[in-house]
């Protein structure tokens, strides 16, 4: 065989930099392969195909768009740049003459067909020139791939998941480099993560440019280099010049601070809806949205138009202009020449789908946040009858109003719906429908935002087998497959409800779980049925029929608090496909786990380990007690009826180790790491002074207990929970002042949220003035406690930091912070029913003699109740309180006030009762600062 010119040359001259692992005789043996290409066939096919195949194999891609045209080689004998397809991007490597004959005359975003031979080029997947170069086709197309970068995650970028962003233009926004100086040649790692960016020759202008110290947004090609950590772990990100860092732009939320008129732009958003809203014909609107909210882009029709053209709903977009109000609502107005937009692509695209909402989300100073969102209610009721014209539509039982805007949508003439519906649509303020926040409106776009509601959980539950049906709201509870038949796949759902196993063969299941998991919302269709006795969704002849979704309101995703008498009878159906939490229980077996049941000692309840590929199967079964979470399952093959549940373990991590009770961990010295694994929040009241800590108070089934740390370790545990909501929570134990806490350590609490059916009581207990002094005060530490019908020693204002005396008892009131309107309000002279805190404070006495009863707020504080009167008592439901009484107390009427000296306002019948007890929603109105209720008999 004669040595071709070509590869001698090459072979000789190819330097051994650090971007070419395969450098002198491998080189002369990947280009040698190429001098036999003649005569051989190039397989077409996609980019991700060509990553497949063999090194040397002559491939040709028949589609694909130029994605970069920047040389990022350092070698001056070789040069290359990046195509993209619909399935990945590749680098194209040759000689300097083989690439820039294909660049000739083409530009990025020009279409190529391409053929050369597949190879390596230090651990990245390229397309190589073959002896006679590259055998290119201009092509043109009117599906052209986008070639605007890809917004990816850092953690996107590392590790195997780089894999498929080989070789593609990726930004990184708001990202910071962890080095100063200027950049040289080499790698820069990024802060907070395993990221790395590489200036990776000095020929794209950075060397000697200052390194930015904060914030930037960074686009480059993401290209691995085998040497930077072997394998997946030596990816790069090039940038190809300064332009590629950026200052970072603006998010919704941020924008929403600026002044009118300022230049601003939103780097990262997507379009959530295209049906214009604006009823003047010389305007028209849209949506955007972001991670943070959702805003309405308003200007001329030729301005609008033109960001719109060639986009759609869920399209990426970066887009300039200035913020303004239209009617109230936040938009983004176009300057004098337009809006500036850059159309973009996304990895990480913002849901696109409604967001679900409740009436009381729409009104008041609560619907700021969901301001131009595309907004769905669920099973809601027109109240008026006839035909849509322009004009507003109030729902039933609620605030909200319905806007049909313009008479170009559809909805003019079109019948009102009777009966419970669904309705989607954009929600928009409009000032003159009653000024400041209470003028929002849920804007339809057109017939198809009004929708027949699909089932509940426990509705289909109902309903004959095979019977076609569609869940429209519920979460996605587990994903572990616990089929053992290697044919099907099964996962867990729950709605309001109850939950549900979804269930058919794997090649319908897959498709559904694809992208998604824990935690994500879908509206799914599919059969009623059954499977062992469990109740099942299961697919039809074509599979299931899904919407991705996204809500404001999702169900929980942790597990269900339950007891082991609750796996069995009747209890058991309604956590059928759950996911359970059982709290300290014990196996009545030894050895190790193998296929079959497991009896919990104490009760029926019955673990299963139901496949072999959950990694429990030689497992030694604890001894000891445990937590167990896994997936209630019915039998019926085990045991006929409701007696056939199992909980279903889905691996290892389903086992714990139980952490502490409350009076267990009292008993710890200080500075112990702790969990408790089952508490509820008693009181988010701040009764911290000092205005850089922050506290709150927990309880279980043994005591209460004060969660203390700074005000950002707190804020960031209370962030969407309130009273009553389940946590397993993490810290040090300690002291503050005499009283027992769980401290916060460096890095704040770790903090599970969770959901409970057994929750522990979160009201007040009903204490004497004697259980508030001595060693009785100590199991009431931390404690919600009320005192009834007792007087205060004292006249006049309160004052804070002190102490007040109760008449006849040993029992002491403090007031504690000035952030409540405690301090400086009359001290009540009459018989008063008080609800606080109990605190311990050394400062107060010895020990146990140093409690104090900390009242939170004057609604603590109230008149005490007529010994004949009916108990009234409250609890809070999300943004509104529920008052109860007795049924069988006739001729007693609601009434409230503002202020405990009234003027008190007759809230009167029909009152709403359920088994023998009236329950009254309120709604709260957060703009007034007090609301008090009494029982009063005319």
């Amino acid at each position: 065989m004669k040595t071709n010119p070509f590869i001698r040359q090459t072979a000789l001259a190819a330097p051994a930099t650090p971007f070419i692992r395969r450098t002198g005789l491998a080189c002369a043996a990947l280009l040698l392969a190429f001098a036999f290409w003649a005569g051989q066939s190039a397989s077409a096919g996609t980019i991700a195909e060509l990553a497949q195949l063999p090194p040397d194999t002559p491939a040709t891609i028949d589609q694909a768009v130029i994605l970069s045209a920047t040389n990022l080689e350092a070698d001056p004998l070789y040069r290359s740049f990046q195509l993209r397809d619909a399935t990945r991007a590749i680098t194209v490597f040759g000689t300097v003459d083989q690439v820039e004959a294909v660049l000739a005359g083409r530009t990025v975003g020009d279409e190529v067909e391409i053929s050369g031979m597949t190879g390596q080029r230090g651990g990245t997947t390229i397309l190589g020139g073959t002896v006679g170069g590259f055998a290119v086709t201009g092509r043109t197309s009117t599906h052209p791939l986008p070639i605007f970068p890809v917004a990816a995650l850092e953690m996107d970028v590392t590790g195997t998941a780089a894999e498929t962003l080989e070789s593609q233009l990726v930004v990184l926004h708001r990202v910071q480099f962890a080095d100063t100086g200027v950049f040289a040649v080499g790698d820069y790692p990024l802060a907070g993560g395993a990221a790395v960016v590489r200036i990776a020759s000095a020929n794209l202008g950075l060397v000697g440019q200052p390194i930015p110290t904060g914030p930037v947004n960074i686009t480059g090609i993401l290209l691995q280099y085998d040497e930077g950590g072997g394998g997946p772990g030596g990816y790069r990100l090039v940038p190809r010049s300064p332009a590629d860092l950026q200052a970072p732009g603006f998010t919704i939320a941020e924008l929403a601070q600026l002044p009118p008129d300022t230049p601003a732009t939103i780097d990262q958003a997507v379009i959530l809806s295209a049906t214009n809203l604006e009823a003047d014909p010389l305007y028209r609107s849209f949506q955007l949205r972001d991670a943070t909210r959702a805003i309405t882009v308003f200007g001329t029709v030729a301005q609008v138009e033109a960001v719109l053209e060639g986009r759609a709903v869920g399209d990426e977009i970066q887009i300039g202009g200035v913020p303004g109000q239209r009617g109230g609502t936040l938009v983004l107005g176009g300057s004098v020449a337009g809006f500036a937009v850059t159309g973009r692509t996304s990895n990480h695209p913002f849901p696109i789908f409604p967001v679900a909402a409740l009436e009381l989300d729409l009104t008041g100073t609560a619907a700021e946040t969901f301001e131009s969102q595309l907004v769905c209610l669920r099973r809601v009721q027109f109240t008026h009858p006839g035909v849509f014209a322009v004009g507003d539509y109030p729902l039933a039982g609620g605030s909200t109003v319905v806007r049909i805007a313009s008479a170009n949508l559809g909805l003019v003439g079109q019948p009102i719906p009777a009966g419970l519906v669904n309705i989607t649509g954009i929600l928009l303020q409009y000032d003159e429908g009653g000024g400041g926040t209470s003028g929002y409106r849920l804007v339809l776009r057109g017939p198809d935002d009004i929708q027949t509601p699909g089932v509940t959980i426990t509705e289909l539950a109902l309903l004959p087998p095979n019977t076609p049906v569609t869940i429209d709201q519920a979460v996605i509870l587990s994903t572990t497959d616990l089929e053992p038949d290697l044919l099907y796949r099964s996962f867990q759902l729950r709605d309001a409800t109850r939950a549900i196993t979804v269930f058919g063969t794997t090649a319908q299941v897959d498709p559904v779980l694809a992208g998604r998991a824990v935690g994500d919302e879908i509206q799914i269709s599919g059969v009623t049925g059954q499977r062992g006795g469990t109740l099942i969704l299961a697919g039809s002849v074509g599979g299931f029929a899904i919407s991705g979704r996204t809500s404001s309101h999702p169900f929980p995703t942790v597990s269900v608090s339950a007891l082991v008498l609750d796996l069995a009878g009747a209890t058991a159906e309604t956590l059928e496909s759950q996911l359970v939490c059982l709290h300290r229980v014990q196996f009545t077996h030894t050895g190790v786990f193998a296929l079959g049941d497991y009896p919990l000692a104490g009760g029926s309840g019955v673990v299963r380990v139901a496949s072999t590929n959950l990694g429990l199967v030689g497992l030694p079964i604890p001894t000891g007690p445990v937590n167990l979470t896994g997936i209630l399952l019915q039998y019926d093959g085990t045991e006929g009826g409701t007696s056939g549940y199992r909980l279903v373990l889905r691996g290892p991590d389903d086992i714990q180790t139980p952490g502490v009770t409350i009076t267990e961990l009292a008993l710890l010295p200080p500075n112990t790491p702790v969990t408790i694994d089952q508490a509820v929040i008693l009181s988010t009241t701040d009764l911290e002074p000092d205005p850089l800590y922050r506290s709150f108070q927990l309880r279980d089934a043994t005591r209460a207990i004060t969660v203390f740390g700074t005000t950002a370790q707190v804020e960031a545990v209370l962030a969407g929970r309130g009273v009553g909501d389940e946590i397993q929570i993490s810290g040090v134990t300690g002291q503050r002042g005499g009283t027992l806490i769980l401290g916060g350590t460096v890095g704040g609490f770790a903090v599970t949220g969770r959901t409970t059916l057994h929750p522990i009581i979160s009201g007040p207990i009903l204490v004497t003035a004697s259980d508030l002094t001595g060693t009785a005060a100590e199991t009431l530490e931390s404690q919600l406690v009320c005192l009834r019908g007792v007087r205060f020693a004292d006249t006049g204002p309160f004052i804070l930091g002190r102490d007040y005396a109760l008449m006849g008892g040993p029992a002491i009131v403090r007031i504690v912070t000035a952030d409540f309107e405690l301090t400086g309000a009359t001290i009540p002279s009459g018989p008063m029913d008080i609800t606080g805190i109990v605190l311990h404070y050394d400062d107060g006495g010895t020990e146990t003699s140093g409690y104090r009863l900390v009242p939170r707020s004057l609604a603590d504080i109230v008149p005490a109740q007529t010994p004949e009167a009916p108990h009234l008592t409250i609890w809070h439901a999300n943004d509104a309180v529920v008052l109860c009484w007795p049924a069988s107390a006739e001729g007693w009427l609601l009434e409230r006030a503002d202020d405990l000296t009234g003027p008190w306002t007759p809230m009167p019948p029909p009152y709403p009762t359920t088994s023998g007890v009236i329950s009254v929603p309120v709604t709260i109105t957060p703009a007034l600062k007090n609301q008090f209720f009494r029982l009063h008999q005319p």
